[in-house]
């Protein structure tokens, strides 16, 4: 591949093209260029933002306790109504 930045001074421009695309069908594409050498917010990385422990600050202790000893049977219980 064939890739050139230039400032154009004049309407014509003479390419000097590589042997290897003699006799071959090619595509010339001529586009603007802009070059942005600051750093933007598009060019950092954004970190992965974790949801765990989001919620935390909604949490009850007593709950917690009780879900431990009953959650599963309760599920299994439903399971089996379903069934």
């Amino acid at each position: 591949m064939l890739r050139e930045i230039i400032k154009p001074t004049s309407n014509t421009y003479t390419i000097h093209l590589p042997d290897e695309y003699l006799n071959r069908e090619i595509e010339i594409l001529i586009l603007p260029f802009s070059r942005n050498d600051k750093k933007t917010e598009k060019n950092i990385p954004k970190r992965k933002k974790s949801l765990a422990g989001s919620l935390k600050k909604y949490a009850n202790p007593d709950l917690i306790e009780k879900e431990k000893d009953i959650a599963w049977a309760e599920v299994a219980k439903e399971k089996s109504a379903v069934s």
